[in-house]
C-alpha cells in the first residue's frame, strides 16, 4: 500500500516531479499520457529536461478501448526497444485508463518496475489513482484481468483539475457521489457544494483508511465497488461508449432504488438519496433488466456460484448482499 505521504496534493505539486524522479534513482523515464492530458504532458516533460534522466514518449489516443493486451504489449516492446530496467520508471498522466494500463505494464515488466501516477482528471485523482489496482478489458469486461501494483508516487495537482472542461468535471462527478453515499460527511459537503479540492482530498482520505484495512479486496473494500456492479454492465453493454462516470451515476441510482425495494434503506432516505443523484445528472439505464443482470454475472466480485452487491442501509451505511448468480436477474427486479 502506498503511504500516505507519497501522495501529493494541492495547486503545482506537478513542480515536485523531477525531484521524486531523482529520489527513485531512475536513469530512463517513460512519459505515457492521454492525448487528451497533452498540456500537462509536455509541461511535465518541460520540467524533465532539468534532470539527468533521459526520456522518452508514449501518446494514448483511444480512451477506455485503450485497455487492451495489444496496448500492453506495444508500451513494453518500447520499453524493451529502449532498454529499460527495473529500476527505471513510467510517469502515466491521464485519467483512470492511463493509469489503470500503465500500471499494469509497471507490474508486469520485469516483475515490477517504478512507477508515478499523475491523475488529470475527477475520477483519477479521487479513485481510480489511490489503491493499487491495475487492469485492462478482455472479452467485453470491464477490468476483468488485472493486479495490485502501487504507483511509487502520486500527484494530484488541483490546478490541473480546476481547469478541466466542465463537461470532463460533471462526468468525475461519478465516484464522487459514490463516496458521498459511503460517507456522510462527504455527502454534506457535495450537498452544501463545498470547493473540488476538499472534496477530492476527502475521497482520498476515505479510500486510503478503506485500503490500509483491506488491501487486496478481500472485504471492506467491495463497500467502494457500490454502484459499480451493474455500472459496468452498463459500460460493457454500450461497448464503453458510455462513460465510467455516466454508468457509476446511474449504477448509483439504480442501487438505492433497489435498496428501498428490498427492504433495506427507509423510503425518506432513499428519497433524499435519489433527490441529491438526480440533481447530478443520474439517468435510467437504456438496458434491461435481463441484459444488465446477464452481464453482471461476470463481474470481479463474484465468487463460486454468487455475485457480491453492495447495497445501502443508509447514508454512510453500505454492506454486501450475497445473490445467487442464476437468480440475479429475479433480485434486480425481472
Amino acid at each position: 500500500m502506498i503511504k500516505k505521504n507519497n501522495i501529493f496534493t494541492g495547486e503545482g505539486v506537478i513542480e515536485k516531479l523531477p525531484a521524486l524522479a531523482k529520489k527513485l534513482k531512475s536513469k530512463k523515464i517513460l512519459l505515457a499520457y492521454d492525448v487528451k492530458a497533452e498540456k500537462t504532458a509536455l509541461r511535465i516533460k518541460e520540467l524533465l529536461k532539468c534532470g539527468k534522466e533521459e526520456v522518452f514518449s508514449y501518446i494514448l489516443t483511444n480512451g477506455e478501448r485503450e485497455k487492451t493486451f495489444e496496448s500492453v504489449g506495444k508500451i513494453i516492446s518500447e520499453l524493451i526497444k529502449n532498454e529499460f530496467v527495473k529500476t527505471d520508471c513510467i510517469v502515466a498522466v491521464g485519467g483512470g485508463t492511463t493509469g489503470d494500463l500503465c500500471g499494469l505494464v509497471a507490474a508486469l515488466y520485469m516483475r515490477g518496475m517504478k512507477y508515478i501516477s499523475v491523475p488529470t482528471t475527477v475520477i483519477a485523482a479521487c479513485d481510480s489513482s489511490v489503491g493499487g489496482k491495475t487492469a485492462v478489458d478482455f472479452y467485453g469486461k470491464k477490468n476483468i484481468v488485472g493486479t495490485f501494483h502501487d504507483p511509487d508516487y502520486v500527484l494530484c495537482d488541483f490546478e490541473v483539475l480546476e481547469n478541466l472542461p466542465e463537461n470532463v468535471k460533471k462526468d468525475g462527478e461519478g465516484e464522487i457521489l459514490k463516496y458521498a453515499l459511503l460517507d456522510k460527511e462527504i455527502f454534506s459537503l457535495v450537498s452544501g457544494n463545498a470547493p473540488l479540492n476538499e472534496i477530492i482530498q476527502k475521497c482520498i482520505e476515505y479510500k486510503i483508511r478503506i485500503c490500509m484495512k483491506d488491501y487486496f479486496d478481500k472485504g471492506v473494500r467491495h463497500y467502494l465497488n457500490l454502484g459499480h456492479t451493474v455500472g459496468h454492465a452498463a459500460e460493457s453493454l454500450s461497448n464503453f461508449k458510455l462513460s465510467h462516470g455516466e454508468a457509476v451515476k446511474s449504477g448509483l441510482k439504480f442501487i438505492v432504488e433497489l435498496s428501498v425495494k428490498r427492504g433495506y434503506m427507509p423510503p425518506k432516505t432513499g428519497e433524499k438519496c435519489l433527490e441529491f443523484l438526480f440533481k447530478r445528472g443520474a439517468k435510467d439505464f437504456e438496458y434491461t433488466l435481463v441484459e444488465l443482470a446477464e452481464v453482471s454475472k461476470c463481474d470481479k466480485k463474484r465468487k463460486g456460484g454468487h455475485v457480491e452487491l453492495v447495497l445501502l442501509k443508509d447514508i454512510g451505511e453500505p454492506f454486501i448482499e450475497k445473490v445467487k448468480t442464476e437468480k440475479l436477474g429475479e433480485y434486480y427486479g425481472n
